[in-house]
């Protein structure tokens, strides 16, 4: 087995569908627009918090790390996202509505592909990010690893 072929990225396959990735706008317009960090710095004060479920579960296959709940995956995501310009590009994989995050690089004119997030939605809420960074999974999507800035 090749090092990018790990379970995990062998469980992630894209599904062809239009760019509407299937999620209510109420669900993917925040996130798009703003990315996870702001989506988590708005917490107390607006109703883009409430697209999580009170159950919700951020997980990246392989690494152990999980973060539930609303409050956890907020203070991750404003952690590790806080100052980074960010752009999300809808796909679907497995069937689920997913966002390829890009990161803009600091030193050239161009977006850096940082990982693919798969969304599992209750109803019109986020119950699940599952989020893959094997950048190899990328191609299957038809995404580049590298966009011009």
């Amino acid at each position: 087995m090749s090092p990018e072929a790990t379970p995990a990225s062998r469980s992630v396959t894209p599904t062809r569908a239009p760019i509407d990735t299937g999620m209510n706008t109420q669900v993917t317009a925040p996130v798009r627009k703003n990315g996870p960090a702001r989506f988590a710095q708005n917490v107390p004060c607006t109703g883009t918090w409430a697209l999580l479920t009170a159950d919700a579960r951020l997980t990246m296959p392989p690494e152990p790390a999980e973060h539930r709940g609303p409050r956890e995956i907020a203070g991750f995501l404003l952690v590790s996202h806080a100052g980074l310009d960010l752009k999300f590009l809808p796909t679907r994989a497995n069937g689920q509505p997913a966002l390829v995050l890009y990161l803009r690089d600091p030193s050239a004119p161009v977006w850096r592909a940082s990982c693919l997030v798969v969304l599992t939605l209750r109803g019109t809420q986020i119950r699940a990010l599952t989020r893959f960074g094997n950048l190899g999974l990328l191609a299957r999507f038809g995404f580049p690893r590298l966009l011009p800035g």
